[in-house]
């Protein structure tokens, strides 16, 4: 008689509550049937707080699944293990002005280790930052938590270079890049924490390409990129996670359309799209995780026609949108999460004011807004979330002042 080993895995499963099956045709004589139930624990999960950026202290908590696990964690950027870190028994305090990796694993005497959760929490005073063109500097500004409202930080504005008209903060909120489109170089500032004063990183201002537009930086906050308008190309650095110095990439700049004026990276790090203003295009590149380098997605460039001015990735990453100046529309495509690649939403363009220039997702990923330079007024709609298709909200478009050139939400 044949006999039987069945080997089952699952994370979180008791054995105790196992039931054994076998499939095929086989029918085993069940006094022969061996069991062997290799069980794994559940991985522990940020429970309460997901990691994240945030402005006041807070009380992380994990939860792991299997009863009677034990779980471990590490703050120092080591690996938890049995013999290392320390023992969860109750909330990991986070303070403001730290920024914290927290680590974690769970393990129970005869299962199999969980897999390891890894979340940073980034606890930072919240400050906003405005590049001025015409003064060559920075205003720096704390927000209050409450009101809003915005008080200048000792010693604002700081120094620049010329004509400064892009300003990207890195994820976890301690560097600051800013694009110098006079000086055809960019300004890389480390953040007090505490106060959100600026000083500048070793080695700034970072040459960059003639005449950079805008500044991103990546969700992983590993690399910048910037796009410059007369270069017809994209300059793509690493950043240097301890003192937010910038080295080009091997390769940089990479190739754009004519007169590119805008780029966003998609939230996953894995995509950047670039507008260029004059060929009327979308410039579409995968990213290299390990390097940062950019690689032209297939079908790149995607053209649009007209006189193009700003791209937004929405927050789930499947849906990119660019405001066109010279047809007042907002054109939106679906995005291949595998490839990089864009096809358009059906009814897309999408009419909007006159002369749109600048468009944002919110980051709930439900709404879209476009600044309308010409008509004053700012066009708000809701997404689809299945089409990613555009619709306008009831009172749209919203009366705003002279001249509108940008528009943001908050996160």
């Amino acid at each position: 008689m044949a006999s039987y080993t069945l080997v089952a895995s699952k994370e979180g499963y008791d054995p105790s509550s196992a039931v054994a099956s076998v499939s095929a045709g086989h029918t085993p004589n069940v006094g022969n049937l061996s069991l062997s139930i290799h069980s794994q624990v559940a991985t522990p999960v940020f429970d309460k707080v997901s990691p994240g950026r945030f402005t006041t202290v807070q009380s992380v908590t994990l939860y792991c699944a299997t009863p009677g696990a034990t779980v471990r964690y590490t703050t120092d950027g080591s690996v938890p293990t049995q013999a290392n870190g320390s023992t969860y028994t109750g909330a990991i305090i986070v303070t403001v002005g730290t920024s914290v990796t927290i680590r974690a694993y769970a393990y129970k005497a005869s299962w199999t280790d969980s897999a390891m959760a890894v979340g940073t929490f980034a606890i930072t005073n919240a400050f906003a930052y405005v590049a001025n063109y015409g003064t060559g500097n920075i205003s720096a500004y704390t927000i209050d938590a409450g009101t809003g409202a915005l008080t200048a930080v000792a010693g604002s504005p700081f120094a620049a270079g010329t004509n400064p008209c892009s300003v990207a903060v890195d994820p976890a909120g301690r560097f600051a890049y800013v694009a110098n489109s006079g000086s055809n170089n960019v300004s890389a500032y480390m953040i007090n924490a505490s106060t959100g004063a600026l000083s500048a990183v070793a080695g700034s201002p970072f040459a960059s390409g003639t005449n950079p537009r805008v500044v991103a930086v990546d969700p992983t906050g590993r690399f910048a990129y910037v796009v410059n308008l007369n270069a017809n190309n994209v300059s793509a650095y690493t950043i240097n996670a301890s003192t937010g110095a910038l080295t080009p990439v091997a390769g940089s700049p990479f190739a754009a359309g004519t007169n590119p004026s805008s780029v966003a990276v998609d939230p996953t790090g894995k995509f950047a799209y670039v507008v260029n203003a004059i060929s009327a295009d979308v410039s579409a590149y995968t990213i290299n995780p390990s390097t940062g380098a950019l690689t032209a997605a297939p079908g790149s460039p995607f053209y649009i026609g007209g006189n193009l001015s700003s791209v937004a990735v929405d927050p789930t990453g499947r849906f990119a949108y660019v405001a066109n100046i010279s047809s007042s529309r907002v054109s939106a495509y679906t995005i291949n999460t595998s490839t990089g690649a864009l096809t358009s939403v059906a009814g897309s363009p999408f009419a909007t004011g006159t002369n749109p220039f600048s468009v944002a997702v919110d980051p709930t990923g439900k709404f879209a807004y476009v600044a309308n330079n010409s008509s004053a007024n700012v066009s708000a709609y809701t997404i689809n979330s299945g089409s990613g298709a555009l619709t306008a909200v009831a009172g749209s478009p919203f009366v705003a002042g002279m001249g509108p050139f940008s528009v943001a939400t908050t996160h």
